[in-house]
């Protein structure tokens, strides 16, 4: 992740496990101060943040990017950490796949919360921090896995390849 070196603090939009975790560490290693915020809860996070979220070097709040309220209480809690002093890297990494029959409920429904993360997520967390990141001068940095960006997917990856591209 090429994080411009002024930029020394950090947010992870879905960085309790996986990208968005390995990123989080990634970033934390090269001694930046991070915030992760995540649908799950804190005791499911992937345990190789531990030491960066004992020590305070990173912060975690719970965050559903499908509400409003949620996002604009989470971006308050980063600019009560960080201010708007320095350059802030927000690293948007929230998302899930889902897989099934669309003609099933449960399969919908699934898949609807898909978009409802992939997509909706994504606008509401860029107009909730874009006055914060104009006035720290920071940016987003845009992620995603290889299945969405590979444009090959097994039966079901279709919907998500669309959702996170």
């Amino acid at each position: 992740m090429n994080i411009p070196a002024i930029a020394r603090n950090f947010v992870v939009v879905g960085g309790a496990r996986g990208i968005g975790a390995a990123i989080a560490v990634a970033e934390a290693a090269k001694g930046h101060q991070g915030f992760i915020g995540d649908l799950l809860p804190q005791d499911q996070v992937d345990p190789a943040l531990t030491p960066y979220l004992e020590s305070g070097q990173i912060q975690y709040n719970g965050m559903n990017v499908t509400k409003a309220d949620s996002v604009a209480s989470f971006r308050d809690s980063v600019v009560e950490r960080f201010g708007t002093e320095k350059p802030l890297a927000l690293i948007k990494m929230a998302g899930i796949s889902k897989r099934g029959d669309l003609t099933n409920e449960a399969d919908f429904n699934g898949v609807q919360l898909m978009v409802n993360i992939n997509m909706g997520g994504d606008e509401l967390v860029a107009d909730a921090f874009s006055k914060v990141l104009s006035e720290s001068k920071g940016a987003i940095v845009l992620a995603s896995s290889i299945v969405a960006e590979s444009g090959k997917s097994t039966q079901g990856d279709q919907f998500y390849q669309m959702t996170k591209l």
